[in-house]
């Protein structure tokens, strides 16, 4: 994935407070869409289009059956993958 440096400036919190105002059944998950939109809106410096395009395909494949992520768990793995 590439991604541009922001330094400590994403906040689990902050980015999981935006995700869970798409999980209208508090189940910790969303569909793609809405998840990708988020990550589109609140931090365009960090993902640029061709990553969120990326992104967008890899989560489709993963949950064809529900379109849905678990924005929470995928919050934990992508901070812990940049050393946040």
């Amino acid at each position: 994935m590439k991604l541009k440096k922001l330094g400590n400036r994403l906040s689990l919190t902050e980015l999981v407070d935006r995700m869970k105002s798409f999980d209208e059944d508090n189940q910790g998950r969303i569909k793609i869409h809405h998840f990708i939109n988020v990550l589109k809106h609140n931090y365009a410096a960090l993902f640029d289009q061709e990553t969120l395009i990326g992104l967008q395909f890899e989560l489709e494949c993963l949950s064809p059956a529900d379109n849905c992520v678990d924005y929470e768990e995928f919050v934990k793995l992508f901070l812990d993958r940049q050393g946040a």
